[in-house]
C-alpha cells in the first residue's frame, strides 16, 4: 500500500510571523490558520523543542480552537525531523513500539505551506494528553513528560540530591494531587529492599509493560531515552504507571546530530542512568522475562524481513516530497542511501545483541559486574611525551575495541562566548557541543591528539554532559590512542595545523 502524504496550508498574519521569530526560545503561540484538504480550522502555534529551535527548519505545535477537534485530537505536534537525513526514523521507532504492544503516539508525514511556501516534509505526532487517552478508550489518568535527565528514577543526579522527586518531569494532564502518586513510585523505587521489590514496585508499575518499552529502546538504540524522550500515565483503573516513547529521531544508528552512532553504543540492559532499569534486571524473574522478550524479538520484528517494507514505503512514499523540501532537496543522495544504513544497522545491532544475551545470566552478570570493579579500580590510560606533538594519551593495558576508555566531564561554552574563546590556548583544546556550542573536555579528554587513522571515537554524552572516548580498534598496551578532530572517524578534512602522521 502506497503511503500518503498529504499537504497543510498555513497562513498566519506578517505582524503575527515577526513575533513568533522574534524569540525563538518563547513558549507562547500566536493566532493563525490551518487548512486542511476543504476544513479551515482556527489554531495557536509556536514553536518546539529545545536545541532544535535554533535549526533553520524548526518545529511547531498546534492547539485547535475552532473547531477544537482535529481527528480526535486538540493538539498536533509538527517535527522538522532537520538532523535525520532520512526523515523516517521517528515514526520507524513509535510504529516499532506499536508493534511491541507499547503505548504510542501515532504519526504521519505531510507536506507544510505557511502563507504560500513550501516548508518542507514535517512529521504529525499525537499530543500525549486527555484527548489521547480518551481515543485510545483509555480511562483518565495523569500523564507526565520527562523533560531532561533528572527524570532518571533516582533521588539523585550527578551524585546530588534533587531539588524534589518530581524534578525533570512536566505534567501534561492530571491535578496538582496527582503527583503524589509519581512520588510514591520514585521513593518505592529508591527504598524497597531488593527481596520485596517485585511485590511493592509491582503495585505501581506495569511491570511486563515497561519491560516491553526498554526491549523497543534498546533494539531501536535511543540514547537519551532513558532518562528523558518518554512520557509516564497513570491508568486510573489499573492504578499503575505506563511509559509512552517520545521523541525517537536519533535512532536506528544516527546520533542526534545526524552522525553515525555505533551500534553497540547502547548496553544490552539499557543506559545505567536509569535506576529503575537496574534494579529490575537485578529481579531474575523480570531479567528472564526482558531477555526472552528481546530474543523474540530479535526473530520476529527487529529483522530486516519484517521491517525492510516499512522502510521501503516511508522512504518510498515521502521522496517525491523531499524533491521539494527546501532544506533537504540538495541532501536526496544522503536520502536514498537511508534504506540500506537502516537495515545495516539492524543486523549489526541484532549481532551484538545476540552476542551479548548471556550479559543476562544470573552468573555472567554479577561476574560482568566484579569485572568492571576490577577494571575502574586500574586506569587504562596515562599521559606520556609523544615527541612530535608534545603530550598525549597512551594505553596501559590492552583496550578492547568498542570499550569506553574515558568519560571526560566538560565545561560548556555557549556560542555567544566563541569570539572570545578562539582568542585564548584554550581554543586548542574545544570540541564541538550540539548544533552550534562548544564544550572544553575535563579530565584527560582535552589531550588525545589526533590522527587521519585514529584508533579512538568519541561522541557527545548530552544525557551525562560527557565526552564519551572509545576504542575504535583492539589497542595494544603503550600504544598512544588517538581521534580524528574533524569529529567523524573517515573524515580527512585540512586541519589548522600541519598533522605529523
Amino acid at each position: 500500500m502506497s503511503y500518503h502524504i498529504p499537504s497543510y496550508f498555513l497562513t498566519i498574519e506578517e505582524d503575527d510571523l515577526e513575533d513568533l521569530r522574534a524569540d525563538v526560545w518563547s513558549n507562547d503561540p500566536i493566532p493563525a490558520y490551518l487548512k486542511v484538504e476543504n476544513d479551515i480550522f482556527d489554531i495557536d502555534i509556536a514553536y518546539r523543542g529545545s536545541y532544535t529551535r535554533k535549526f533553520r527548519k524548526r518545529s511547531y505545535w498546534i492547539d485547535f480552537i475552532e473547531p477544537e477537534r482535529f481527528f480526535d485530537a486538540h493538539k498536533i505536534h509538527l517535527n522538522a525531523e532537520y538532523r535525520d537525513p532520512s526523515l523516517i526514523r521517528n515514526k520507524l521507532s513509535l510504529d516499532f513500539f506499536q508493534d511491541l504492544g507499547v503505548l504510542s503516539p501515532n504519526s504521519q508525514h505531510i507536506n507544510l505551506y505557511r502563507n504560500g511556501s513550501c516548508k518542507g516534509v514535517y512529521l504529525q505526532l499525537d499530543s500525549v494528553d486527555e484527548f489521547f487517552l480518551e481515543k485510545r478508550g483509555l480511562p483518565a489518568g495523569p500523564i507526565y513528560y520527562a523533560v531532561n535527565n533528572h527524570a532518571n528514577f533516582s533521588l539523585e543526579r550527578d551524585g546530588k540530591p534533587k531539588d524534589s522527586l518530581v524534578s525533570g518531569y512536566k505534567q501534561a494532564f492530571g491535578k496538582p494531587d496527582d503527583d503524589e502518586f509519581l512520588i510514591e513510585l520514585i521513593k518505592k523505587i529508591n527504598t524497597t529492599p531488593l527481596a520485596k521489590f517485585p511485590e511493592i514496585i509491582s503495585q505501581h508499575l506495569d511491570i511486563h509493560k515497561y519491560l516491553h518499552w526498554l526491549v523497543g529502546a534498546v533494539c531501536t538504540m535511543n540514547n537519551d531515552g532513558f532518562t528523558h524522550n518518554y512520557a509516564l500515565y497513570r491508568n486510573s483503573e489499573t492504578k499503575l504507571f505506563e511509559v509512552i516513547p517520545w521523541d525517537y529521531d536519533a535512532t536506528w544508528g544516527r546520533k542526534v546530530s545526524g552522525g553515525i552512532m555505533e551500534h553497540t553504543y547502547v548496553p544490552i540492559g539499557g543506559k545505567q542512568t536509569n535506576h529503575l532499569n537496574n534494579l529490575l534486571l537485578k529481579v531474575p524473574e523480570y531479567r528472564k522475562f526482558y531477555k526472552d522478550l528481546l530474543v523474540e524479538t530479535m526473530e520476529t520484528t527487529f529483522t530486516v524481513d519484517y521491517m525492510e517494507n516499512k522502510v521501503l514505503s516511508l522512504h518510498q512514499g515521502i521522496r517525491p516530497h523531499i524533491l521539494l523540501d527546501p532544506y533537504k532537496k540538495n541532501k536526496v543522495d544522503l536520502f536514498d542511501k537511508e534504506p540500506e544504513f537502516i537495515f545495516e544497522f539492524i543486523r549489526k545491532r541484532s549481532d551484538y545483541l545476540n552476542k551479548h544475551l548471556g550479559d543476562l545470566d544470573e552468573t555472567k552478570l554479577k561476574a560482568k559486574q566484579d569485572w568492571k570493579k576490577a577494571i575502574e579500580a586500574v586506569s587504562p590510560i596515562c599521559i606520556k611525551n609523544t615527541g612530535k606533538y608534545g603530550r598525549g594519551i597512551y594505553a596501559t593495558r590492552d583496550i578492547k575495541k568498542d570499550e569506553l576508555i574515558e568519560a571526560s566531564p566538560v565545561i560548556f561554552s555557549p556560542k555567544s562566548e566563541w569570539k572570545y574563546l578562539k582568542k585564548t590556548s584554550l581554543f586548542y583544546h574545544c570540541f564541538h557541543w550540539g548544533d552550534e556550542d562548544t564544550a572544553i573536555a575535563l579530565g584527560n579528554g582535552s589531550l588525545f591528539n589526533h590522527s587521519y587513522t585514529p584508533n579512538a571515537t568519541f561522541d557527545n554524552n548530552l544525557e551525562d554532559v560527557t565526552i564519551d572516548f572509545y576504542a575504535h580498534e583492539d589497542i595494544k598496551a603503550g600504544e598512544e590512542i588517538t581521534i580524528n578532530y574533524n569529529g567523524e572517524i573517515d573524515d580527512k578534512s585540512a586541519l589548522w595545523f600541519d598533522v605529523i602522521e
